[in-house]
């Protein structure tokens, strides 16, 4: 099965386009990637509600300081909406596992971003073995 996704640098879009013209192009995507802020806003999360594809929330290459502070402090509401969440680095993959054990979150889709290099056997076993 291929799996067709969009991935969006932000959830501008969501709110600023006409609602059929939005679905109309989402019209066999089956994979939404946005950045985890927008599955903090009331109007994205509505509109990301009423379309038939996964939601993927993005975390940030480097995600430390105010940007980790916000995704902790809104992690539980960003479960909601979000089926899941891609990493840019290896270290947000302890980081989740932390999050998800402490709130007892199961079933979530982890995806890795290109940028998590894959160069060997090994460190695909790893990472298939983390979930991801």
């Amino acid at each position: 099965m291929i799996l067709k996704s969009a991935y969006f640098y932000n959830a501008e879009i969501f709110t600023t386009v006409d609602s059929k013209k939005l679905h109309a192009s989402l019209d066999g995507i089956n994979r939404i990637y946005l950045p985890f802020t927008s599955f903090t806003d009331d109007e994205t999360i509505s509109v990301l509600k009423r379309i038939n594809a996964e939601k993927i929330a993005v975390l940030p290459y480097i995600n430390k300081g105010t940007a980790q502070k916000f995704f902790q402090n809104n992690f539980k509401s960003i479960c909601d909406t979000a089926d899941g969440f891609m990493i840019e680095n290896i270290g947000d993959l302890i980081f989740l596992s932390e999050l998800f054990s402490t709130h007892g979150i199961t079933g979530k889709l982890l995806c890795g971003d290109y940028s998590l290099n894959v160069y060997n056997a090994e460190t695909a076993a790893y990472q298939a073995a983390s979930g991801l």
